[in-house]
């Protein structure tokens, strides 16, 4: 079997737990169309998640069967609507103040926790398979529908996969601009921007948000920039959607493909675009909270930092039982701080810690590796263009920012938020995991950056210091001299 691994730096145990209990309760009998066989780890602050790539695809294409049949998007619209909701309990306590009971600490950590579980569950691992096996779906239903013998161009086939969607990113940046063009920035603009979009500066294991001072400074920047300019930005972000949506109706209408017979999958595709971003923004919510009552007992109780780190490394009813009484738990947590994995497969999960741990993922992601083909550096087409620079491979958005050169090739395993400044200093992006409604190719496109997605083996082959020549256009990395 041909494997694919996820692998991320500057992640905690804390984030992690609540999805492999999201997971468990799968194992335990309810059908997430999670895949049946998959290995994860935590290596002191690394991330491993293994899964085998074939049974991956077959419950993705389950999931898009599901949704597609759901002629009413009754689904769509319900995991939206449990997203609205969970964001709506979350976004009050990210500058709230966190009360000094412990018995009230204690029940809002367990339904923050609740919500990272429970927003997991909502669409499975769909959203993830989503972006990673789409295309192939959607390329044999218009073979299906008698059109196998059109053979649509690299740039045609990159332009009608792309989500009629607006990133959060981007809103953020038509917020700014609109409310610059129609008033003078003011403390109450600033207060809700702020609270709308702190979390694109959040990150796994990155706590330390965009402050009011920091969407100061953006509206500053902006204040500098021409007139003239910010009136066509604008009006181009704006219409950015209609945009996206005319130019895949002009796909359709030069290869002479009913509209109609697309149209499911291309509102998939948007709406798939918009459960990412709303799954990612409730995923950086959470983590921020936790890490706030995590310190807010650690303060409680006077620990040291290396027993509030240890926080971080405790299951749910080990941080419970500390909130409560204040005492740590008799069992060391260095072997779990070590390493920690899960083997889950037909119904059951296995859990190692330690050096037991330390060896199964050695042997695992030796194998993993092994049946991987690590010389073929192919992927998804996010953003069209060409480009040659040196590398640099990052593990997590921190390193990225302060390690890459303006001009460099950013290769990472995947984005989020907190990657883009070091985005915005990259001549063309490559990720080893995501699809086309992932964080790096939504963003790569609204910064004409070149880049490739779903690579699933270019942190491995790579390394920083390399040369390479990014094609998009046809989705090869390959290295130059």
């Amino acid at each position: 079997m041909k494997w694919s691994i996820q692998e991320r730096g500057g992640v905690l145990y804390s984030a992690m737990e609540p999805h492999i209990e999201a997971v468990g309760k799968r194992v335990r009998g309810r059908e997430l169309y999670f895949p049946q066989r998959m290995f994860i780890a935590l290596d002191r602050d690394h991330i491993y998640w293994v899964y085998g790539i074939p049974e991956h695809e077959k419950t993705t294409r389950l999931w898009i069967k599901r949704w597609l049949g759901d002629t009413k998007k009754r689904f769509i619209k319900t995991a939206h609507a449990r997203y609205a909701k969970f964001l709506h309990e979350l976004v009050p306590w990210m500058d709230a103040a966190l009360p000094d009971s412990p018995r009230q600490i204690g029940d809002l950590s367990q339904r923050i926790r609740a919500i990272a579980v429970e927003h997991t569950r909502t669409v499975g691992s769909s959203v993830d398979g989503f972006d990673d096996f789409f295309q192939n779906a959607f390329s044999e239903y218009i073979a299906k529908q008698g059109f196998a013998h059109l053979i649509i161009d690299h740039k045609s086939w990159a332009i009608l996969t792309v989500p009629a969607y607006r990133s959060a990113a981007m809103e953020c940046r038509h917020e700014l601009v609109r409310l610059f063009l129609e008033k003078k920035p003011s403390r109450e603009i600033i207060d809700y921007c702020h609270k709308k979009y702190i979390w694109l500066s959040l990150g796994w294991g990155k706590f330390d948000p965009a402050t009011r001072r920091n969407i100061t400074n953006d509206l500053r920047g902006v204040q500098k920039e021409a007139r003239a300019k910010l009136v066509k930005e604008e009006l181009s972000l704006r219409n950015y959607v209609k945009q996206i949506k005319a130019e895949r109706s002009g796909v359709v209408k030069k290869y002479r493909i009913p509209l109609q017979a697309v149209k499911p999958y291309l509102e998939l595709l948007d709406d798939c675009a918009a459960l990412h971003d709303q799954r990612k923004e409730i995923q950086m919510r959470t983590l921020y909270i936790s890490n706030r009552i995590q310190k807010k007992v650690a303060a409680m109780y006077g620990f040291n930092a290396a027993q509030t780190e240890a926080l971080s490394w405790m299951t749910e009813p080990e941080f419970l039982r500390v909130i409560r009484t204040g005492v740590f738990p008799k069992k060391s947590l260095k072997n779990r701080m070590r390493a920690v994995c899960f083997d889950i497969e037909k119904g059951t999960m296995k859990r190692r810690e330690g050096a037991r741990a330390v060896k199964r993922i050695e042997k695992m992601l030796s194998e993993a590796r092994e049946k991987s083909n690590l010389m073929e550096v192919t992927g998804t087409r996010a953003c069209l263009g060409v480009a040659r620079g040196r590398v640099f491979v990052a593990a997590s958005a921190r390193e990225a920012i302060h390690g890459i050169r303006k001009g460099d090739v950013l290769i990472t395993t995947m984005t989020t938020p907190d990657f883009i400044p070091a985005m915005k200093k990259a001549v063309a992006i490559v990720t080893d995991q995501g699809g086309i409604t992932s964080h790096a190719a939504l963003i790569s496109r609204e910064m004409g950056i070149p880049c490739i997605i779903g690579t699933k083996s270019a942190t491995q082959l790579f390394k920083t210091g390399d040369m390479v020549e990014v094609d998009a256009d046809r989705g090869i990395v390959r290295p130059v001299k």
